[in-house]
């Protein structure tokens, strides 16, 4: 049974990501797309803590990739950074997708994207509408 050797293996890169700076795996992290950044906070607890908790982080996420109107609202509304990124960031991709024209005339359920829709508002149906009718 290897149950031990990959219990070992996992030992040996959380010792790793231990031993490299704070900056340095900040700065690395800061790097990744979302989706590699999600699966990587998945590896180990200290990587898992280190971008689940980290406000500076979820706050540069959302000045890339969300609108600025829907931050303000959020924020306002005592919502943390990351609470603000995860309501905001699949709306801002949905919105993308669709003024590219990858979800405008959809016929069929294959015709879907493979990645789920996110829940939007009114506001954000709406402009998705007003783009449909403006093509």
């Amino acid at each position: 049974m290897d149950t031990g050797q990959s219990t070992q293996s996992d030992d040996q890169f959380c010792y790793l990501i231990n031993t490299l700076p704070a900056e340095m795996l900040e700065n690395i992290i800061f790097k990744l797309d979302i989706e590699t950044m999600c699966n990587l906070s998945c590896t180990c607890i200290l990587l898992f803590k280190k971008i689940h908790h980290n406000e500076r982080l979820w706050r540069y996420l959302c000045k890339k990739h969300c609108n600025a109107n829907h931050i303000q609202e959020n924020r306002q509304s005592g919502c943390t950074w990351k609470a603000t990124f995860i309501e905001n960031y699949g709306r801002n991709a949905v919105k993308k997708q669709w003024k590219a024209g990858a979800l405008s005339k959809i016929q069929t359920y294959d015709d879907l994207p493979c990645k789920p829709i996110c829940p939007m508002d009114v506001e954000t149906w709406g402009e998705l509408f007003q783009m449909e009718l403006n093509r």
